[in-house]
């Protein structure tokens, strides 16, 4: 670009990470080699994008759920919960992107399980972007609760560990509003791993067992408060874990 473009009158602009160049400039030279000296060389002046605030970030998901058709899918009603459930895709260390493959995938996943003339239910949506968010930051426990090998219990105590809550008092949706996402797609993932007889009396022993596969407690306390929300509800239907998993895996390759 400098060779080419190295002319009076003539600016370029690298929109860049930084980081990732680096690593890309080590692997050419050797990973001794100063590569952010050597990319001071080449640009001449860097600015550092801000992280978006809690409104750009809520106009962001709010045209992109309309632009992959995952909108068109959801009641007015369920829009803001799921769409907070989307940026939990993103929570450390993921990105924008990641959220907006995540609406891809939920999109044409949603689209194969609903009816036609029907919008999907609110838990149908959250529960499929719940385990899109399992799937991305717990592959493993992922794959062994969908094949029957684990149930969500051990999942979500497995997912906790990757999926921390954030106490960054920077983090850009805000970080109360992402920690109830963290629990309420957590909790989900258990009703939905659990025997579907047993669902009410899920509550009785789960901090135990979520402690017992390595989760922690103050984390766990949260998830039992909004596993009890379903429990008590003899309206509640929980999705079925294997038609939500079914749809994700046609697209998800």
């Amino acid at each position: 670009i400098r060779q080419l473009f190295d002319v009076s009158g003539v600016v370029v602009l690298l929109a860049i990470n930084r980081n990732e160049l680096a690593h890309s400039v080590k692997s050419i030279f050797g990973g001794d080699f100063n590569a952010d000296r050597y990319l001071r060389r080449i640009v001449d002046r860097t600015v550092q994008l801000p992280a978006p605030r809690q409104l750009e970030l809520q106009q962001f998901l709010d045209r992109l759920v309309v632009d992959v058709g995952f909108a068109s899918h959801l009641s007015r009603q369920a829009r803001p919960e799921v769409q907070q459930m989307l940026v939990t895709v993103a929570s450390p260390p993921g990105s924008l992107r990641d959220v907006q493959q995540a609406a891809v995938l939920a999109a044409m996943a949603g689209a194969s399980f609903r009816h036609p003339d029907e919008f999907l239910s609110a838990m149908a949506a959250e529960s499929l972007v719940a385990l899109i968010a399992l799937r991305t930051h717990a592959p493993e426990a992922y794959e062994e609760l969908t094949s029957g090998k684990t149930d969500g219990v051990a999942a979500v105590a497995r997912l906790s560990r990757a999926w921390p809550s954030d106490s960054s008092p920077g983090q850009p949706y805000g970080t109360e509003q992402l920690n109830h996402a963290k629990r309420h797609a957590e909790a989900l993932i258990v009703m939905m791993g659990a025997d579907p007889t047993k669902r009410p009396r899920v509550p009785e022993d789960f901090i135990d067992r979520f402690t017992a596969a390595g989760g922690e407690e103050a984390t766990g306390n949260l998830v039992a408060k909004e596993i009890q929300r379903w429990a008590s509800d003899p309206l509640a239907r929980v999705p079925s874990l294997s038609a939500i998993a079914q749809s994700i895996e046609l697209f998800a390759q």
